[in-house]
């Protein structure tokens, strides 16, 4: 699917229809990108081509499936869009978090708002095939760091996918993750928490793919 120059570059490790995933894939997909475990490699593990709810909520490693099946309807602008927008949410979240302090209602916002990120991160490097580039900003803060992401992303979507503009795209990507990861800790969130996050949205993603056939 060509767009303004660009073009969808899906990962074969997600593309492939009898691809292995890991069993637990979500603290893979925001830490180090996913790692097929030792054990896994080379089973005959066939994934349908539309997962049903029910396998999405007993198979995360339907995530992939889920998450593609939404770049190809949408398309890689809309999604880029909306990747803009869930790190503004987070900006949102995160200055919510340093005004009132950690009540059960930031922390709660935090969560949701730092799962959608990396569910877009996951994303932003499939659409724009850019995992493995070499990455080195830190910024001070996460709003910089999602400030810097939105920015990123829009030079894409106005200018195209010159290489450099894809490695500034990928330096973002990291430092956001790594800001995600602070923020975690942070704010006393474990991995299991944003796990229940990520699998409660792919599940309704799941409905949306189903819904919009």
């Amino acid at each position: 699917m060509d767009w303004e120059g660009g073009q969808i570059v899906t990962d074969p490790y997600v593309r492939r229809a009898n691809g292995i995933r890991p069993k637990r894939m979500w603290r893979p997909c925001w830490r180090n990108g996913f790692v097929e475990p030792e054990e896994s490699k080379g089973k005959d593990d066939k994934m349908s081509e539309h997962p049903t709810i029910e396998e999405v909520y007993k198979r995360p490693e339907y995530f992939d499936a889920v998450w593609s099946k939404s770049i190809e309807y949408y398309g890689v602008t809309k999604q880029s869009i909306v990747c803009m927008e869930e790190c503004a949410e987070l900006i949102e979240a995160y200055d919510d978090r340093k005004r009132d302090g950690l009540t059960d209602g930031t922390r709660s916002h935090m969560v949701e708002e730092m799962t959608d990120v990396l569910i877009c991160l996951w994303l932003l490097e499939h659409m724009y095939d850019i995992k493995g580039r070499d990455t080195r900003t830190r910024h001070p803060s996460p709003v910089g760091a999602c400030a810097a992401l939105i920015k990123a992303v829009s030079k894409i979507l106005r200018y195209g996918t010159e290489k450099e503009r894809l490695d500034g795209l990928a330096d973002a990507v990291e430092d956001v993750r790594r800001w995600v990861m602070l923020l975690e800790t942070e704010n006393g969130i474990t991995d299991e928490e944003l796990g229940e996050w990520v699998e409660r949205k792919t599940v309704r993603q799941q409905r949306r793919n189903e819904n919009d056939k």
